[in-house]
């Protein structure tokens, strides 16, 4: 799920992937309504950027761009080679994931994202902030880029934990200080979600968990003090 606000009406929309994609008008967060529906787009992750939609696979084939400048008519308008996951930046630059992170432009033309570099071999997940770049890398731990230069990215700190099972996905702290890793295939006792310390790139420092005995972690996100985590047979916790 990915939030689009039309420009034109201030009307929010969630953006929702599974079979196919859907818009739903939340304007009115109490009584939120289907307005379109796609089925001939994939819906494993979607993103959106500027006023397009950004589908892709759970990995592999071919992603689509569609655009959503009329929410109730949405258009298939482009494509792209799909990864397993999707993640966006606020400067228009996409960056999809699997294997290692390969990175496009969007801003010569949304339509058709413009390939400018693959960095690492392996990547589950990603998430940026600013000029940073935080590679969930599975069974390989985590690993931060600067991405100022996103056609050239540079490694600037690696996280080697090996009580954490699978470096799925994470999220930085709103001040930039605490990384958030989420283990996906980590089992009780081992925690679901590790705290570092990133202050000191060279030096990154565990400085707490939080583990859930009954369910296993999914995705989480940073929105101001809060870290929003989805979990597997549990719901949403923050």
């Amino acid at each position: 799920i990915w939030e689009y606000i039309d420009s034109n009406t201030g009307n929010v929309y969630a953006i929702v992937g599974g079979n196919g994609m859907s818009v739903v008008d939340v304007t009115d967060p109490t009584s939120p309504v289907q307005v379109a529906h796609l089925t001939s787009v994939p819906g494993f992750d979607v993103k959106v950027w500027s006023n397009y939609a950004y589908c892709g696979t759970s990995g592999g084939g071919t992603g689509r761009v569609v655009d959503l400048s009329n929410p109730t008519n949405p258009q298939i308008v482009g494509s792209f080679p799909s990864r397993h996951n999707i993640f966006i930046d606020e400067r228009g630059y996409m960056y999809n994931s699997s294997n290692g992170v390969a990175i496009y432009d969007l801003n010569p033309d949304p339509t058709n994202p413009l390939f400018l570099t693959e960095v690492g071999n392996e990547s589950h997940d990603v998430t940026v902030r600013g000029d940073l770049m935080y590679s969930f890398q599975g069974g390989s731990g985590t690993r931060i880029y600067d991405v100022s230069n996103p056609a050239s990215p540079m490694l600037v700190s690696s996280i080697l934990d090996p009580s954490i099972v699978y470096s799925h996905h994470g999220d930085v702290s709103s001040n930039g200080n605490y990384l958030y890793i989420c283990d996906e295939l980590g089992s009780h006792p081992t925690a679901d979600v590790s705290v570092w310390d990133i202050s000191n790139f060279a030096n990154p420092v565990r400085v707490s968990d939080v583990a859930d005995p009954d369910a296993t972690v999914h995705n989480l996100y940073v929105i101001n003090d809060y870290a929003y985590s989805s979990y597997y047979t549990a719901a949403v916790s923050y």
